[in-house]
């Protein structure tokens, strides 16, 4: 099977993040999470204690994580919980909720 050559500017296209590298002072490559990962055998265990170098499903465990502590209040309490307390619906205790932040601005 023949293949056509690249044009000037397919290669020009191809070639200029390795130019850019190669003209910058810092003259380091710049491996990615994952293979550094992969290179210094970093296991999940260790994963879990680093702040930068961590694989997906570290990331994902962490936002998660933050997520999970955003949907509750000062007190450790949900949306859901609240209003299954003062046995409202969710949505009344979002519009409760709502009216209380824009009273504080």
């Amino acid at each position: 099977m023949f293949v056509p050559p690249l044009t000037i500017d397919e290669v020009i296209k191809a070639t200029k993040s390795a130019e850019t590298c190669f003209d910058s002072k810092e003259k380091q490559y710049k491996y990615k999470n994952d293979t550094l990962i992969e290179l210094l055998e970093i296991t999940e265990e260790e994963q879990r204690h680093l702040i930068s170098i961590i694989g997906t499903k570290e990331k994902y465990y962490r936002n998660n994580d933050r997520r999970k502590t955003e949907r509750r209040n000062s007190k450790g309490l949900t949306q859901k919980i609240i209003a299954e307390k003062l046995s409202i619906s969710i949505p009344m205790v979002k519009k409760y909720y709502a009216k209380i932040k824009s009273s504080l601005k």
